[in-house]
């Protein structure tokens, strides 16, 4: 076993792993009173809603993946909302900005949670929202990431007073240790613990909301809300080593992942070796050419001719392989972009799992009054370019970068994680994958292996740009610099920065394995930013 920083974590009852402790002690609190994963899984969410609030909320979106034991299944669930019927590309003349009312795609997270737990739960949702309304009303201590957020985009936040109001009390950022409390959202919890899920879509919620948007710019409608459902599907399905690799379907960006696995599975990499200079290269080459196809293709099916079967196909797997033997970076552009976002992962002591992501992608630095809701900004990820496939048009879907994974090997749950980091998480569960199914590295192993990142990460300008850990061989990095790459090398344990110049996030991974024989769950929680684990 390699060395790791974090001991490992194993035990065989439930499991969860999150982006906060009190977040897992919600989700830990459901499965001891004997709920299942799927009523975990929504408690830790509705409780990361409240202690990251920076990074998801009820006015966001988010993807979730669900494994059946019964059935032996899994089932993928869209809680991402489409565009506001009046938004176009017309409002946004001098592009689209980083703020404001108008950047609100309409929220889906509350209805997809409320879904998942109609099809799957077993406690009621007024239950399965207490712990968080619990946290909000009794606050929670302020810690060092968050507070630096906030003091990052403290003129946004000035600038509307509800939004001042919640995150700058006092009128400055609120300091490490200090207890923070969400006294209006706790009261928006309960109101939706009483009257459902769907009050923020066709009840008196859906009212304040899109009048609070309203009256700062907003154009979503109550039609907007009312109209939306999230929606399930089938996941997109790939195999690789002999495992069946789930993902979410469009508009997650998910299929980039099976495509990246897909031509990869065609290459030895294990017997490159771990350290091998060209384990790397052909890896960041897989990469490259997901990322090519998705700006070149990728929009919502209903607007352009974008579909999985062409991207998936065995002609197009088969053309990227034969390109990884040429792996020469090219200068391709990619916009910029930030993404606020959490990942989490639950299995219960039955072996039913969840693994789901949610987000605000960044937020528009808004909160309705009253509510202590803050608006998501999600039409920030898509792009200004008329003749973009991922296009501003109104009642269009952006597209996500959302997604996770589940692995199966036959019927049994291998393995099932995540990580935020905007257009950094296809290549973080890549390579995670890649470590576990190729090198057997155990989760927690997979997790904390020395990560790149082809093309910088949430600002990067090329995708002949690579940013490595510094616990790569300095064989690696000259092979990457010879290929033509332009190399920074990252201080070990790299993590998203939010003051100074580095604009690199090597993600937070999570990982929940499952060996089949002995039903021994093992974590993997990532040491470069905010993951914790639980295990029963």
């Amino acid at each position: 076993m390699r060395p790791t920083r974090y001991r490992p974590i194993r035990g065989t009852g439930g499991a969860i792993v999150a982006g906060h402790p009190l977040a897992v002690a919600a989700g830990a609190q459901i499965l001891n009173r004997g709920g299942n994963a799927v009523d975990a899984a929504i408690a830790t969410a509705a409780a990361v809603a409240v202690v990251r609030p920076h990074m998801c909320g009820i006015a966001g979106d988010g993807f979730l993946l669900i494994y059946d034991n019964r059935s032996h299944t899994v089932s993928a669930l869209n809680a991402g909302g489409p565009t506001p019927a009046a938004v176009s590309l017309d409002r946004f003349p001098g592009g689209i900005p980083d703020r404001g009312a108008l950047l609100s795609s309409v929220p889906g997270i509350l209805d997809g949670w409320a879904q998942a737990l109609e099809r799957f739960g077993t406690i009621p949702w007024s239950d399965v929202l207490q712990p968080a309304i619990e946290i909000a009303d009794r606050g929670f201590p302020m810690y060092e990431s968050l507070s630096a957020w906030i003091r990052k985009y403290e003129d946004k936040y000035a600038a509307d007073p509800a939004t001042a109001a919640l995150l700058l009390p006092d009128g400055r950022p609120p300091v490490p240790g200090t207890v923070f409390r969400e006294p209006d959202l706790a009261r928006t919890l309960r109101r939706l613990a009483r009257d459902g899920a769907r009050d923020f879509y066709d009840g008196e919620l859906a009212a304040v909301f899109a009048g609070g948007l309203g009256e700062r710019g907003g154009v979503i409608t109550r039609d907007d809300l009312a109209a939306y459902g999230a929606t399930w599907g089938e996941p997109v399905r790939g195999t690789y080593r002999g495992h069946a690799v789930h993902t979410q379907p469009p508009m997650s960006q998910g299929w980039m992942l099976v495509q990246i696995l897909s031509a990869l599975d065609g290459v030895d990499l294990r017997g490159l070796g771990y350290e091998a200079p060209d384990r790397v290269l052909t890896i960041a080459a897989a990469i490259r050419h997901a990322f090519e196809d998705r700006d070149r293709w990728f929009g919502d099916p209903r607007f352009t001719k974008f579909s999985v079967d062409r991207v998936l196909s065995p002609h197009r797997v088969d053309e990227i392989r034969a390109a990884l033997r040429r792996p020469r970076p090219t200068a391709s552009p990619v916009a910029e972009r930030a993404g606020d976002t959490t990942s989490l992962s639950v299995v219960d002591g039955m072996g039913n799992a969840v693994s789901m992501i949610q987000s605000l992608w960044t937020d528009a630095g808004i909160v309705i009054p009253g509510t202590g809701v803050i608006v998501n900004g999600r039409l920030n990820s898509a792009s200004a370019r008329p003749d973009h496939p991922d296009a501003v048009a109104g009642g269009k879907t952006p597209v996500y970068t959302l997604h996770t994974y589940m692995v199966t090997r036959g019927e049994a749950l291998v393995a099932l994680g995540g990580t935020p980091g905007g257009h950094t998480q296809l290549q973080t569960n890549t390579q995670v994958l890649s470590n576990m199914l190729d090198f057997g590295f155990a989760p927690q192993e997979a997790v904390e292996a020395p990560r790149f990142l082809l093309g910088g990460a949430l600002h990067y300008q090329s995708m002949s740009a690579i940013f490595v850990e510094g616990r790569f061989p300095e064989r690696t990095q000259a092979a990457l610099r010879e290929a033509g790459y332009e190399v920074s090398v990252l201080s070990d344990w790299a993590e998203l920065s939010v003051e100074g110049p580095d604009p690199v996030t090597t993600g937070s991974a999570k990982m929940i394995g499952i060996d089949p024989a002995t039903g021994v769950r093992s974590l993997g929680v990532d040491p470069r930013r905010e993951a914790y684990g639980y295990v029963g």
